[in-house]
């Protein structure tokens, strides 16, 4: 596919739905942006085959579900693993 090729196809906009959290109080959605279709997808499909075999190292994590397997037989003593679920993020404007 060519530069032009890639950059010019598409012919929808982006679509924008939610999926329920049902396992947190109140339902709330998670948002999903669906760009199938859509002017950037060829072009985020042509850069994904150019910057993928530089951007993959032993340190990437492929999907929670690898590394769940990882985590599981990860065992060093002097370190722990912790996440966070952030609720609100306020962004200041600096003046």
């Amino acid at each position: 596919m060519s530069r032009t090729a890639a950059a010019l196809s598409g012919k929808i906009t982006s679509v924008l739905y939610g999926l329920p959290k049902v396992h947190k109080s109140g339902c709330p959605f998670r948002p999903i942006v669906s760009s199938v279709n859509t002017y950037n997808y060829n072009l985020a499909s042509y850069l994904v085959r150019i910057l993928q075999p530089i951007s993959t190292t032993q340190l990437t994590v492929k999907d929670s579900f690898s590394f769940a397997e990882w985590a599981k037989s990860y065992n060093d003593n002097n370190e722990f693993m912790c996440s966070f679920d952030v609720m609100f993020v306020v962004h200041q404007r600096s003046t």
